[in-house]
């Protein structure tokens, strides 16, 4: 089969969640660079339909995003005794939110709370080679971000499948705070307090992901090469989850996350 094919399934898979449309029963040698290649694809169909591709969600930047995706049987428990793995997915305009809005709980599906770094990118930023100090010449500024994330309860699809589909818009929706900060200060000693209706839940600094956020868009630019893919000015790119995903429960209304410098950002929960 080939590309628009494949992107032919994933769209058929969103519509009826019929597992036969799992595009690696379709092709079963399936690497995750050929997912990530089928992503793109699938939102440059996206973009040519009104919905722009924006930037990237890159995950498992963590210790906690980690446990948290065995947890939900995304990854297998043997990958807690594996180093840090990130996967990236790409961003579409009706995945961001801002915090006047409100984020829609899908019965089907978990919601959590995961409070990240974001950052905009100022310049082209093209692997293989890209280092931290090449990535962060590469940004205009850093957010307080929250990415709220929805994961299927159950889900028939492969891993595979799972990333080439991602991130439709009831995957996640990525708000940002309201102040940009100069992409000048010390990121690993960033911290972070996560509030869910006022209660303090989860705390941790930025050194969490991957020792520094900046590692994670150098990640990601070299990534990216790997598929003959760049980072555009403009494009937002969040970094993962820093303190333990916070999962929103029934009656649940507001998400808070604030930052020592980035400042505070929130997201509103639909009743």
């Amino acid at each position: 089969m080939n590309d628009n094919q494949l992107i032919d399934l994933l769209e058929k898979a969103r519509s009826d969640n019929d597992p036969a449309h799992d595009i690696a029963k379709a092709m079963p040698d399936l690497t995750l660079l050929d997912a990530y290649r089928l992503q793109h694809g699938y939102k440059r169909r996206l973009a040519g339909q009104g919905d722009p591709h924006v930037g990237y969600r890159v995950s498992m930047t963590t210790r906690a995003g980690l446990i948290e995706s065995v947890n939900l049987g995304i990854l297998p428990p043997e990958a807690l005794d594996r180093p840090l793995n990130p996967v990236f997915t790409a961003l579409s305009q009706s995945n961001l939110g801002t915090d006047a809005c409100f984020v829609e709980a899908h019965p089907d599906y978990y919601m959590y709370a995961e409070a990240e770094v974001a950052m905009v990118i100022a310049k082209p930023l093209a692997g293989p080679g890209v280092t931290p100090e090449r990535a962060r010449m590469a940004v205009a500024g850093f957010y307080a971000g929250f990415d709220m994330a929805q994961i299927p309860k159950n889900s028939p699809f492969g891993f595979q499948h799972k990333v080439a589909s991602a991130c439709s818009p009831i995957d996640t929706r990525i708000i940002l705070g309201p102040k940009m900060t100069e992409p000048t200060i010390d990121l690993r000693l960033e911290g972070v307090l996560v509030s869910i209706d006022g209660e303090a839940r989860a705390s941790a600094t930025a050194w969490e992901c991957l020792g520094d956020p900046i590692n994670a868009v150098a990640f990601l630019a070299n990534k990216l090469g790997e598929i003959g893919e760049s980072l555009q000015p403009g494009q937002i790119v969040i970094t993962g989850c820093l303190p333990i995903p916070q999962q929103i429960k029934p009656g649940e209304r507001l998400a808070c996350a604030e930052f020592t410098r980035l400042g505070r950002v929130t997201a509103r929960i639909a009743a």
